[in-house]
């Protein structure tokens, strides 16, 4: 799982890329809604969980909530 804090609201996506598995939450750049994959430079929106090049490919985008501080995860 990986978490990421877009203008104060958290998103959580699949860690693991379907592509060579590389880790977006370790080593990912983001900008914006966008994180850039440190292994080959691919772009995915964690805001939707899409990757425009290649929609086949998105890893899996959950519901966030913060209560009481905490991060909840849906994972249905």
């Amino acid at each position: 799982m990986a978490l990421f804090n877009v203008n104060g609201t958290v998103y959580a996506t699949d860690d693991k890329r379907l592509h060579a598995g590389a880790s977006l939450g370790w080593g990912g750049k983001l900008g914006g809604n966008v994180v850039t994959c440190r292994l080959h430079e691919w772009n995915y929106d964690v805001t939707t969980g899409m990757m425009p090049l290649a929609p086949g490919m998105s890893p899996g985008c959950y519901p966030v909530k913060i209560v009481d501080g905490k991060i909840q995860i849906a994972l249905s």
